[in-house]
């Protein structure tokens, strides 16, 4: 484990979906469902090494997998961003809201960098929560997505804070390319995919809670 002092950040970056938002089960099961119609079955580390990108990336990277014609892929990524919004109940972590105000109270400026599009994420969260934040940057913000440092470093920018200020909070082995390309610190939670899979991160912990614990004993 690298011997982060979290206590040296002047940011901090969350990702989104499987770092705050527990809905990655949400999102594989609607790609699955809109896949099968193709014939097609999307297995669990498949589409999390994929996630962090946008929609449309995912769609045709799927398709490009299976077989499928990449012209569908636009169809494809606009069905499954609706069935996901239709069906979708996706919740908070535990103690997610909380430790972000933690942070902020530590005196950390705090921003949320997701490769999910504008109006999806804001129909998913509300005010109380995006309030939160600083900075947010989606899909539609950026001409790159993950593993692009795009989304990143346009963060680090809006919130005046150089790159080697930032703390970056990711699940997805994308996301952490993107953090270390930018040239932050990562810390990855395993919340979706096993450890060997985000050793790019700086230290690689079970969860939110591990994080709070981490960074409590950095600050105490």
């Amino acid at each position: 484990m690298s011997n982060l002092r979290l206590q040296e950040f002047s940011a901090v970056l969350f990702d989104f979906d499987g770092v705050l938002m527990d809905s990655i089960g949400d999102h594989h099961r609607s790609w699955n469902s809109v896949f099968s119609e193709y014939g097609v079955s999307i297995n669990w580390d498949e589409f999390c090494l994929l996630e962090g990108q946008s929609l449309f990336v995912i769609a045709e990277q799927l398709c490009m997998n299976h077989g499928v014609d990449i012209k569908y892929g636009q169809e494809i990524g606009k069905k499954k961003n609706n069935l996901y919004l239709n069906t979708a109940k996706p919740k908070l972590y535990d103690g997610a809201e909380d430790l972000i105000e933690w942070f902020r109270k530590q005196g950390l400026k705090t921003g949320l960098v997701t490769g999910a599009h504008r109006d999806r994420f804001y129909k998913t969260v509300g005010p109380d929560f995006t309030k939160r934040f600083e900075v947010i940057i989606t899909a539609d913000d950026v001409m790159k997505t993950k593993p692009d440092p795009e989304p990143y470093t346009t963060a680090a920018t809006r919130l005046s804070v150089s790159p080697e200020r930032c703390i970056v909070i990711e699940n997805a082995p994308l996301g952490v390319t993107a953090a270390k390309k930018a040239k932050m610190a990562c810390i990855a939670l395993t919340t979706t995919l096993d450890q060997k899979y985000l050793n790019e991160a700086d230290v690689v912990i079970p969860d939110l809670f591990s994080l709070k614990v981490m960074a409590h004993a950095a600050f105490s």
